[in-house]
């Protein structure tokens, strides 16, 4: 069919086809540079003889090895397209966990010198661990998948907690399929006691912030190598839950408690579930918390109840210390109650509570006995999240060593009904 241009004449459409034809590969040096097909004919080819030119051949030696390098480029183009990116949220965990673990030592001097191992656990990380670890939005899971990883990169410190986190939660998925995995726990205690060495003793509390997690689950990681010890009302020392608070405590104050950068402000936890309201109802409870905090510790911190040593809160200041714990303890409950937001609410009230209060803890005074164990009845309902497996083991443990201390007055006053009624074990 013909077609008429602007100038009036007509046009034939001619579709040009190009006939099959095949690479060369080993043509002459001349052919290659005109960019034309030679006939490879030897010592002089068809081209070179027909335009009167001197026909000159690659060596053998350097063809050869040309060729095997383009198939190497090849092959590593290939290979390279068919694993997952390394820090892509879209990208399948399944091969992460596709190989038998046989982790060597750590290394020592991050982040300098990542062998293969560490390489893996840092992969693992950012593609499996990190959104565990956010709260379910887009821009705090990119928090934790990028931006901690690159921080660690320029924090030996960071990195060696990172790694650790990495390797427990590989051995908590790694054990119930039967697997062996020991070696996953020995890797992050080396990785934990490294960290350890390399804390700074004045910690930035941004990175006091992003370590406080990792510590915590390193030390939630004890019960799953060794049960926790049970203790008697008579021993003088204190359940592995005490610890827990005391490294939170330690780790991170509380006037540091969000994050301070702007880019790290996303993973900043919504721990306060007033001001967080609209969260909290758009996410109904997943597990076995119930939905009502107990009323009655709400009115823990008054003289006018029917508690046992009614005395003890009439000074104000006491008052005030409980008062502030039951506060803070009602936020925890209701924000471990929904999902992706577990870790923060376990975090939160060893962090709000006063200094009074933590010193009634280790005074092992009653109504402050009382409060903590209803702190760990929530962590026992956390076996859902792979990092609170080892604690809910420790908050179980501590839930018979404080019914045990407290003695049967305060016991069937505050614990014993509702505790039979949500079936938490204790002593026998």
């Amino acid at each position: 069919m013909a077609e008429t241009n602007a100038s009036g004449s007509n046009v034939e459409n001619i579709v040009r086809h190009i006939r099959p034809h095949s690479k060369s590969r080993g043509g002459c040096l001349q052919c290659k540079k005109r960019k034309v097909k030679c006939d490879e004919v030897q010592p002089q080819c068809g081209n070179c003889t027909r335009r009167k030119m001197e026909c000159t051949w690659q060596s053998e030696t350097k063809r050869v090895a040309s060729s095997k390098q383009r198939k190497t480029s090849e092959l590593t183009t290939q290979q390279s397209s068919e694993l997952p990116l390394i820090l892509s949220p879209s990208s399948s965990s399944s091969s992460t966990f596709r190989n038998s673990p046989l982790p060597p030592s750590p290394s020592s001097s991050m982040p300098n010198s990542l062998d293969m191992t560490s390489l893996k656990l840092l992969h693992h990380f950012s593609l499996v661990t990190a959104p565990t670890l956010a709260y379910g939005t887009s821009s705090s899971i990119h928090v934790a998948q990028f931006v901690v990883p690159r921080l660690a990169f320029n924090n030996p410190f960071l990195m060696h907690l990172l790694l650790a986190a990495s390797s427990i939660h590989l051995h908590t998925l790694y054990h119930p399929l039967g697997i062996s995995d020991e070696k996953y726990l020995d890797l992050a205690q080396s990785h934990r006691q490294r960290a350890l060495t390399l804390m700074p003793a004045d910690l930035d509390p941004d990175f006091g912030m992003i370590s406080l997690a990792f510590l915590v689950i390193c030390k939630f990681s004890d019960s799953l190598s060794e049960p926790p010890a049970r203790l008697s009302p008579n021993d003088s020392g204190f359940p592995l839950i005490l610890s827990v608070i005391e490294l939170i405590r330690r780790t991170v104050h509380s006037a540091d408690w969000d994050f301070h950068d702007e880019e790290l402000q996303a993973m900043n936890w919504p721990l306060r579930p007033r001001a967080n309201a609209a969260y909290l109802n758009n996410h109904p409870v997943t597990n076995g918390i119930p939905i009502a905090f107990p009323f009655f510790l709400t009115r823990i911190h008054l003289p006018t109840t029917e508690y046992p040593n009614p005395e003890e809160v009439m000074d104000p200041e006491t008052s005030r210390a409980y008062e502030v714990a039951a506060d803070a303890l009602c936020d925890c409950w209701h924000v471990c109650q929904r999902p992706n937001t577990e870790l923060g609410g376990m975090l939160s009230w060893p962090v709000r509570i006063s200094d009074m209060f933590y010193r009634f803890l280790i005074e092992k005074r009653p109504r402050a006995l009382v409060l903590l164990y209803y702190y760990c009845m929530v962590l026992t309902r956390l076996g859902h999240c792979w990092w609170a497996v080892g604690g809910v083991e420790i908050a179980r443990n501590s839930l018979g060593w404080i019914g045990l201390v407290l003695g049967p007055r305060w016991t069937e006053c505050v614990i014993s009904p509702i505790s039979r009624e949500l079936e938490f074990s204790t002593y026998r």
